[in-house]
């Protein structure tokens, strides 16, 4: 093994906006391989230096977006995300307030079949621009979204989401609550961090014209295009609502397939979810009556006016203020599901309380991760339960605290739930502690509904 001790380099790109250039979208692939690495990473390096070749064209033409595009190649991603990790980490300050989505590539093509994942609010704006790319696998004509679907014989595929610490986006989604979307060709492959993972096996067998190549480059080109050019930014947080209301019923299922006591409610965590869909139809509405307010009265500078999006659409100045207010609530609505605490005793830096890795596997992703990890403790035994319980008291005596509102996870339910004995597994203190992380993700959802409404601004 070489212990060498050396320094480690990011390269940063910037393409500066036009209209808000101090807002970004960032575009991300690391670099760095274990031996040659034609898939892992050189197929995503691939697609994301012909992306910003595309746009630079497109900037010497005189185009420019109205957000900034940072293109970033890490370094040390096979170290444990080093590069991004410590860049998102030294920039925290300025990326939790002013960076709107990160788009990751590692492993462009691995394979056939196309894969997607992102936090909910994406998953529109990735099936809209994978139905304008073609499908390198398919009939001539048909769209990459037709493909997606018919490869699992549904009419709207599904996304998956970005809750482990794979890959480059952990920094950003899982410590920073920024957005985060991932999109590649093939699953798990036999080459994967072998010296068999070269330019032979890849021209030969994974992708012999390299079309696939070109389909994954279109959908970050035309992803990164309209996050950095809308006027109003493409996420859909009626759909995020939707997701984690689907969420909240597997795991009311789960909870009872598994022996929880009937005092265990999820309820608060039904109630939050009902105020982001309201708050997301409600952010919704109100862009649209700035849309209309925007097309009657055109911006009479022409194209040279700063307001104007990147398509051309007109905007008054006015108007244009209005949905630059809409669109930070849209973009730092992601922040509000993080927890400074972290999700739970064993993974202090993940802070994402609604999608996140499981204790015992950093890549896989789960739903409410701080309530399934509390579940596991119950079911297997195999962590203290008083600790669990007194973190849970202490994290509410501080939320007391800060806000003035008592938090209930000590009231009736805890109550009703001492009276009735020991619960079925013979462990109260840790259905308690079930309990409480219930409550802490019901606050985290109820965060991202108050900033949609302007209120945690």
């Amino acid at each position: 093994m070489n212990a060498t001790v050396t320094t480690i380099r990011n390269v940063i790109g910037v393409l500066p906006g036009s209209h808000q250039a101090n807002r970004y979208i960032i575009l991300g692939n690391h670099r760095d391989a274990w031996v040659f690495g034609a898939a892992d990473p050189n197929s995503g390096t691939t697609c994301l230096l012909e992306v910003a070749r595309a746009f630079g064209h497109m900037a010497a033409r005189g185009w420019s977006p109205r957000r900034s595009i940072v293109f970033a190649s890490w370094d040390a991603e096979e170290y444990g995300c080093l590069g991004s990790t410590e860049w998102a980490e030294d920039n925290a300050p300025v990326l939790a307030t002013k960076a709107i989505a990160y788009i990751n590539v590692d492993v462009a093509v691995g394979g056939g079949g196309f894969h997607a994942s992102a936090t909910p609010q994406l998953d529109d704006l990735i099936r809209d621009v994978s139905s304008q790319v073609a499908n390198p696998d398919g009939p001539a004509g048909q769209s990459l979204l037709e493909g997606w679907a018919a490869e699992h014989n549904v009419s709207e595929p599904e996304l998956g989401r970005l809750g482990g610490g794979g890959s480059d986006y952990a920094a950003f989604l899982q410590h920073l609550g920024i957005a985060a979307a991932d999109t590649h060709f093939g699953g798990s492959y036999p080459m994967y961090h072998s010296v068999y993972d070269n330019y032979h096996w890849m021209a030969t067998f994974a992708d012999p014209l390299f079309k696939r190549h070109v389909a994954v480059a279109k959908m970050m080109a035309g992803v990164a295009a309209r996050l950095a050019g809308d006027h109003r930014l493409p996420f859909n947080y009626s759909a995020y609502a939707a997701h984690l209301g689907r969420d909240v019923a597997r795991l009311q299922s789960d909870l009872a397939s598994q022996g929880a006591p009937p005092s265990l409610s999820v309820d608060p965590l039904l109630v939050s979810v009902s105020r982001l869909l309201a708050a997301a139809q409600s952010i919704d509405t109100e862009a649209q009556h700035i849309t209309a307010s925007s097309s009657s009265s055109r911006c009479t500078r022409g194209r040279a006016c700063p307001m104007e999006g990147a398509s051309g659409e007109g905007a008054n100045c006015g108007s244009s203020k209005a949905m630059d207010g809409v669109n930070e609530r849209l973009f730092l609505a992601e922040r509000g599901f993080l927890d400074g605490h972290g999700i739970g005793p064993h993974y202090t830096w993940f802070k994402h309380l609604v999608y996140g890795p499981e204790k015992d596997n950093d890549y896989a992703t789960s739903p409410f991760p701080g309530i399934r990890d509390a579940i596991a403790d119950v079911i297997n035994s195999n962590s203290p339960r008083k600790e669990l319980f007194s973190r849970r008291a202490a994290l509410d005596a501080e939320s007391a605290a800060a806000t003035g509102v008592e938090v209930g996870t000590s009231s009736a339910n805890d109550r009703e739930s001492d009276s009735e004995g020991s619960d079925s597994n013979g462990d109260q203190e840790g259905w308690k502690a079930v309990q409480h992380e219930i409550f802490r993700a019901a606050r985290a959802i109820e965060r991202a509904a108050k900033i949609l409404e302007g209120q945690l601004l």
